[in-house]
């Protein structure tokens, strides 16, 4: 029994999707609750007198972020995916798993995708019959996607680094 519950924690850590779709749910959870906190509370009224903004412009800005954070997900991943068929072409297959099992890879596409998630979840919570804008939501959703972005320029230098011929034989070796 002990020996099939530590199989499955491995497979779940191992797992390039697992990382991401938890990352997915706090987002949702974020993109659900922050706007409901933000509702009746007086500090989110001084937020939002702070930070004016209208429905129809909060609106355009969180599908402009949902937009371009699928984008970049799907471009990067798909360039990221012939890159490492075509290394583990010239070197390895094993490259391919490692790189599943890679942290920065799944906390990376994870941050992302969480973002996204968020932003599609507040964009939910902006009506214009009453207007309301959850302020601190929507500036909070822009201050994920900036970290994502600034998470994928991490990503960019970690993958370029990783796939360099010195570094993957030094790593096969290791495993």
């Amino acid at each position: 029994m002990n020996f099939h519950l530590r199989q499955i924690a491995y497979d779940l850590r191992e797992n390039l999707l697992f990382r991401p779709a938890v990352l997915a749910l706090v987002g949702a959870l974020i993109g659900i609750l922050v706007p409901l906190w933000e509702g009746g509370s007086p500090l989110a009224a001084q937020l939002a007198a702070a930070f004016p903004m209208e429905p129809g412009s909060a609106q355009i800005v969180l599908g402009t972020l949902a937009g371009a954070l699928m984008t970049v997900v799907s471009v990067v991943y798909s360039i990221l995916l012939v890159a490492l068929s075509l290394a583990s072409v010239q070197f390895s297959t094993r490259i391919l798993a490692s790189f599943v099992r890679d942290r920065p890879a799944q906390n990376t596409l994870g941050l992302l995708v969480g973002a996204f998630v968020c932003a599609i979840f507040v964009l939910r919570a902006v009506r214009t019959d009453p207007p309301f804008v959850p302020v601190g939501s929507v500036l909070l959703a822009m201050g994920l996607a900036l970290g994502s972005f600034g998470g994928l320029l991490f990503f960019i230098h970690h993958i370029v680094r990783g796939i360099q011929a010195n570094h993957l034989i030094d790593r096969l070796a290791s495993e």
